[in-house]
């Protein structure tokens, strides 16, 4: 059985600062607010920026003012983007 890529790996969640000590729990660097995602179009409408047309979860929050996501070093994502620690850096 092949591993799931977790946070504990992710270059969006490692080397953040901690938000729950007890539990390790870090903000998800790769899952942006929705509001930050998004601009009007010439119709008046609210589309989804062209740059994060990839990306496959938002953080959403009801009072439009901030929203995100902690999650501990033991969740799988699949938007993992593996972390690479180049030589002579640690």
């Amino acid at each position: 059985m092949t591993d799931h890529p977790k946070c504990a790996t992710c270059k969006h969640w490692l080397n953040k600062e901690i938000h729950s000590k007890s539990s390790g729990r870090r903000k998800c660097e790769k899952m942006p607010y929705i509001e930050d995602a998004m601009e009007w179009d010439e119709d008046r409408n609210r589309i989804l920026m062209p740059k994060y047309k990839d990306i496959m979860a938002f953080c959403i929050d009801v009072s439009g003012y901030h929203a995100q996501v902690d999650t501990s070093p033991d969740f799988y994502c699949a938007m993992h983007s593996e972390l690479t620690i180049k030589k002579g850096s640690v």
